[in-house]
């Protein structure tokens, strides 16, 4: 390859590379994640994170 192609390459590969961790922290700081149980159980019981209705649905357990 001539220096010419091997350097655009390089560039190419650095703006992949900061194109994908911008696009990391966007969606990791902007979205929230599952909802945390609370540590100290100020939250009341409809609050909570939703369990099984029923533990015999969950699958492999049928």
């Amino acid at each position: 390859m001539t220096r010419k192609k091997e350097l655009s390459a390089i560039i190419g590969a650095l703006i992949v590379v900061v194109v994908g961790v911008g696009a990391f922290y966007f969606v990791s700081t902007r979205f929230e994640t599952a909802p945390n149980p609370s540590v100290s159980n100020k939250e009341g019981r409809n609050e909570q994170p939703a369990g099984p209705a029923n533990p015999a649905a969950l699958p492999g357990n049928q």
